[in-house]
């Protein structure tokens, strides 16, 4: 397959090639459409769906056929989706929505099911959630409070939240290694204390690893190796140094000392792209005020910052895990979407909307350049200039 999935300026689906050629338009106009998801076989995309009065997501089956339908699986006026994930066996798609309770809702539809098809199987704010390699549970973190944050599995024929297995630190999504034998996730001590936890699924052992502030975890596609950023003094965000932990010896390798935003592991498994802030950029408005674009969402909906964002610079980097050498690729400046709701949750994002080609030699990423917003596809030989393949507001690239 080898395409890519672009939410054009208008908000319309299209695929097409890494050259930008062999354009397929899919969508009819009906929605404006938002955050294209490949199934892991790549034969079909799933999509959000926005009109003035309701939401929808939507499956393309013939994703290089131009206006091949795209069936409903579901629409609601109340319950609008925001997010959306496929399982690793194709089966199922899962998908957040707003509820009239001000709670996030998770939903789970079979894709062999019709319009009616969507359950709603549990609720919490905020909510993340990775799904087992096999499909068969789903091992989720939600709720913020002390009252309601719970860390546990849904187990097929997923019914219900299973006893939490831990009282969940400071971060966001929790993994599962590639082999199942391992779990990551971060624990609050009787001292208020948060430890990265890597747990073995079937004997219950427990390594643990202190962290300020708060942390993002995500493992190897390929090997039980967990990648983690966290700050090195208590402060409010994620941002820091890029560590690789293996869970089997407890070793434990700075990657990078840089402040790291946001970070993808290669299909491969041999890089890590990841995000700087380029020199002489900080998180602040004209004001000088701080940002933090790491609200959440209030009723499906991202919350506003202060101010306006002022422009913003990345560095996109990428690192070998075996050598620990990195390379400056290219500095680039992300959309507003991007940016304010895509990076702050970017390792939820990283499990369902992936940004590597499948053959691990290239990035796609939508940017503001020229005072337009563009798809552009980074190689990452460090020699190939970035490729503007089309004018959109998202990507995604195909997993196969």
């Amino acid at each position: 397959m080898n395409r890519i999935a672009v939410i054009n300026t208008e908000g319309q689906l299209e695929t097409m090639t890494p050259t930008g050629r062999d354009r397929c338009v899919l969508s009819d106009g009906r929605y404006f459409y938002q955050f294209p998801a490949w199934s892991p076989d790549s034969c079909s995309i799933a999509v959000i769906g926005i009109e003035e009065r309701q939401g929808g997501v939507f499956v393309c089956d013939a994703p290089t056929v131009s206006h091949a339908p795209l069936r409903s699986i579901y629409e609601s006026q109340k319950q609008q989706p925001f997010y959306l994930y496929w399982s690793p066996d194709n089966r199922y798609l899962s998908f957040l929505a707003t509820h009239p309770r001000g709670d996030v809702a998770l939903h789970l539809v079979p894709l062999s099911a019709g319009i009616d098809g969507s359950r709603l199987i549990d609720m919490g704010r905020p909510y993340f959630w990775a799904w087992s390699l096999d499909s068969q549970s789903i091992f989720v973190h939600r709720g913020g409070g002390e009252k309601e944050a719970q860390l546990g599995f849904i187990e097929h024929p997923f019914e219900q939240l299973q006893q939490s297995i831990a009282f969940p630190g400071m971060f966001q999504t929790p993994g599962i290694s590639v082999s199942g034998r391992y779990w990551a996730y971060t624990s609050l001590g009787q001292d208020e204390t948060s430890h990265i936890v890597i747990e073995e699924s079937q004997t219950r052992r427990r390594k643990r690893f202190e962290h300020k502030g708060r942390t993002i975890l995500s493992w190897s596609p390929t090997q039980d190796l967990l990648a983690v950023i966290s700050p090195l003094e208590d402060a409010p965000h994620y941002y820091g140094m890029l560590r690789l932990i293996d869970p089997k010896s407890g070793r434990v390798n700075v990657l990078t000392d840089d402040s790291v935003i946001a970070f993808f592991w290669s299909p491969d498994g041999q890089k890590i792209a990841f995000f700087t802030l380029t020199h002489g950029t900080d998180w602040r408005d004209a004001r000088g005020d701080n940002l933090y674009v790491q609200e959440g969402y209030a009723r499906g909906r991202p919350l506003p910052i202060r101010h306006n964002m002022t422009e913003v610079w990345l560095d996109l980097n990428v690192v070998d895990i075996d050598s620990e050498r990195s390379q400056l690729l290219t500095p680039f400046m992300p959309n507003p979407i991007f940016l304010n709701q895509y990076l702050p949750f970017f390792d939820q994002y990283a499990l369902s909307h992936r940004l590597w080609s499948p053959n691990s030699k290239a990035l796609t990423l939508p940017v503001i350049a020229n005072d337009r917003e563009q798809i552009v596809v980074v190689p990452i030989d460090g020699r190939t200039p970035p490729l503007a393949i089309a004018e959109g507001i998202m990507s995604s690239w195909s997993q196969q």
